[in-house]
């Protein structure tokens, strides 16, 4: 850190030049990132993979629907972290209560119109931003009841905004150059019981966060143990927040 003054009492060497104390920046157990493994086995009978090799192929469904499980557990383990499974990897919900997040905003949706929504974005970013994060690297991610309201609370010339997919996925508008994107790893307000506050809301630094990846998601036959084929899904890996989660602004609903 900067400071004055700093040739104020400042020691020389032996040719009469002052010499500065100095602070080596060195790396602590805060930047440590633990590794969870994540998994799945099943099997199909060898009659049912027979039978329907004339209609849908039973393996190819099989594998698909594993492969989408597999997103669908990484996306929430991230979000919730901990209050998703407490065996996986930390996430959003754990970098504000033990990291640098926050919850910056709340609304109950009892009271509360659509544009209480849309400030409540607004605010969201604007905290973000006055953390340091850079605009063109912050994303919104919020449940599908909060955004819904954005969308009903601003113009029509904003919410569609052409923009480019973002990992394959339409985030339907950009608010003040930041994306939005919903997902149902977050519960929706509507399910919210009465007087029970929850997140609903959360900006991401996707230039601070990162899904880093030991293994990939893999497919891997097992051995037969009878008349049945038999095939387990695997991956390892940990989501790093760089900066602790001091980008990242939450917005916490109370159901009505």
């Amino acid at each position: 850190e900067f400071s004055f003054g700093l040739e104020t009492g400042a020691a020389t060497n032996g040719d009469g030049d002052r010499v500065y104390d100095t602070v080596q920046p060195d790396y602590d157990e805060t930047l440590s990132y633990p590794v969870t493994g994540m998994g799945a086995a099943t099997r199909l009978s060898d009659k049912l993979i027979l039978s329907s090799a004339n209609l849908r192929n039973a393996e190819t469904t099989q594998e698909q629907a594993m492969m989408r499980g597999a997103m669908q557990t990484l996306e929430r383990q991230m979000i919730r972290g901990t209050n998703f499974d407490a065996s996986g990897f930390d996430g959003l919900d754990d970098f504000i209560s033990s990291g640098e997040g926050s919850i910056d905003v709340t609304v109950d949706d009892g009271t509360a119109g659509v544009e209480d929504y849309e400030n409540a974005v607004r605010t969201l970013i604007d905290e973000a931003a006055f953390e340091g994060a850079d605009l063109s690297n912050l994303a919104v991610v919020c449940d599908y009841d909060f955004h819904k309201n954005i969308r009903e609370s601003i113009t029509d010339v904003v919410r569609y905004e052409p923009m480019a997919d973002q990992f394959g996925v339409s985030s339907t508008f950009e608010y003040d150059g930041v994306p939005v994107f919903r997902s149902n790893a977050i519960d929706r307000i509507s399910n919210t019981a009465t007087d029970t506050a929850e997140t609903k809301a959360y900006t991401v630094n996707l230039d601070a966060h990162y899904l880093g990846v030991l293994q990939e998601t893999s497919m891997r036959p097992l051995a037969r143990l009878g008349p049945q084929e038999r095939f387990a899904v695997d991956f390892y890996g940990a989501l790093v927040a760089e900066d602790d989660g001091a980008h990242i602004s939450a917005a916490e609903v109370t159901g009505a």
